[in-house]
């Protein structure tokens, strides 16, 4: 099954919602996702309801048959990425793009051997590159087919910095992690119980990363205006998740995330709540835990 949709619409670019879009709609080396529409939150219901309209990640989770590919929302689903593998069938040289793209989105990418550099790195490049939600998504499907094309790991993409344009996403992906160590200090930090949760607000990708280095069991990353949050933990805390969602959710509507994930993001249209209040419900569900905790 191909969608050959009229339009394509997203709240953001990231590798999920590009990844999905470069499956359901490829044919013969090409994606054709139609127009493409950026939105602020989630897609209204005629656009939901609409099949020839794909809709990722803005809406409809588990509405595959109307083109809605989402996960967030009560139901227990995989990213869009993975619901998208499964409707097209394949293809069967994609899978190992498939589950890297999950492992990211779930937060808890697989590690690149000593060196390499892996696709979320260089499309965390291309991001910084491109101007517009809309430009940054095509560039994102053409990086897709590049690394497919190649027949290169998802976890080692340095034969494609032969191209000066995919070199300088790598390039600026380097100085934005310069940028950003030196933004670390900024960090704020406090013990909850055994556990160490650290928080950071930039505009700049690879914060997580950066506070789990710095050594956060617990990260909460904060960018834009209106302020948008992800809180992601380390893997053995991963039981955390289906506790504090819940009691985040019930703060603030539109929480959510992947499934069986280490982490979860605010409302797509922005976060009312502050670093404290997230920080408080985290202590919360870490309390009822103390088995775990």
């Amino acid at each position: 099954m191909r969608f050959v949709p009229l339009l394509t619409c997203f709240c953001k670019p990231d590798l999920d919602t590009v990844l999905a879009a470069w499956l359901l709609t490829r044919r013969h080396g090409v994606c054709r996702p139609g127009l493409l529409l950026a939105l602020p939150g989630e897609a209204s219901a005629a656009l939901l309801d609409e099949p020839r309209v794909l809709c990722l990640e803005c809406g409809g989770s588990g509405r595959v048959a109307d083109g809605n590919f989402d996960h967030h929302g009560e139901d227990v689903l995989p990213c869009a990425a993975e619901q998208a593998w499964r409707v097209v069938g394949g293809p069967s040289a994609s899978a190992a793009l498939v589950d890297y793209v999950a492992h990211v989105d779930r937060g808890d990418p697989l590690p690149p051997a000593p060196g390499a550099l892996p696709l979320s790195a260089l499309f965390s490049g291309m991001l910084l590159c491109q101007r517009g939600p809309c430009r940054r998504f095509r560039a994102g499907l053409a990086l897709v087919e590049r690394v497919f094309s190649a027949g290169l790991s998802p976890l080692d993409v340095r034969p494609l910095l032969r191209d000066p344009l995919l070199s300088r996403y790598a390039a600026a992906r380097a100085a934005a992690r310069q940028a950003l160590e030196r933004l670390g200090e900024e960090a704020t930090s406090l013990h909850l119980g055994r556990w160490r949760f650290m928080a950071l607000v930039a505009d700049l990708p690879g914060v997580h990363g950066l506070l789990r280095r710095r050594g956060a069991d617990i990260s909460l990353a904060g960018c834009g205006s209106p302020r948008r949050w992800t809180l992601s933990v380390r893997q053995e805390l991963h039981w955390l998740i289906p506790a504090v969602l819940p009691l985040l959710a019930a703060r603030e509507p539109g929480w959510g995330g992947p499934a069986g994930g280490g982490i979860i993001g605010s409302p797509r249209s922005g976060s009312r709540l502050s670093q404290e209040e997230v920080a408080a419900c985290v202590r919360q569900a870490l309390a009822c835990t103390p088995h775990q905790a």
